[in-house]
């Protein structure tokens, strides 16, 4: 972290971006957790403006129709997602939000910072559950691209 900003170098190839997020029940404990239905990503300026491409969110993941190839689960979770019924200390829902997981598609993907110029951003996580709520707090990570 250099200045409340995660540091990225620019060079080296695509990142996957992972979000850890789930939903609640109100007054649910709080180990009860459920998995979300819609899961984005929007690239900012410093200012939080939506950079070109990025004005809407991404959404790669929606869990509307999965599709038929039995990898499907490992593209949307990453990896030590899991539920304590399988091992897990706590139920954990972490999504890769480059990769595509909707309308009965599949892909991989990568985020590509060598696509930006050096400086500051914030990355938007949109997450929603099944009603179309969203998440309001813990969903902006700043971060410094950095040429070396």
């Amino acid at each position: 972290m250099v200045d409340g900003r995660l540091r990225v170098a620019r060079e080296g190839g695509g990142l996957q971006l992972v979000v850890e997020a789930w939903d609640q029940v109100d007054h649910n404990l709080p180990r009860r957790r459920l998995g979300l239905y819609a899961l984005g990503y929007q690239i900012l300026d410093a200012a939080g403006r939506p950079l070109p491409g990025y004005e809407q969110p991404r959404m790669n993941i929606e869990f509307n129709r999965m599709p038929p190839q039995r990898e499907a689960v490992k593209v949307a979770y990453a990896a030590d997602s899991g539920i304590t019924v399988h091992g897990s200390a706590s139920t954990r829902f972490r999504y890769v939000l480059t990769n595509t997981v909707r309308d009965g598609e599949l892909a991989s993907g990568l985020w590509q910072p060598a696509e930006l110029p050096a400086g500051d951003y914030i990355i938007r996580i949109s997450a929603s559950d099944y009603s179309g709520n969203q998440a309001r707090e813990g969903r902006e990570l700043p971060l410094r691209l950095t040429d070396s």
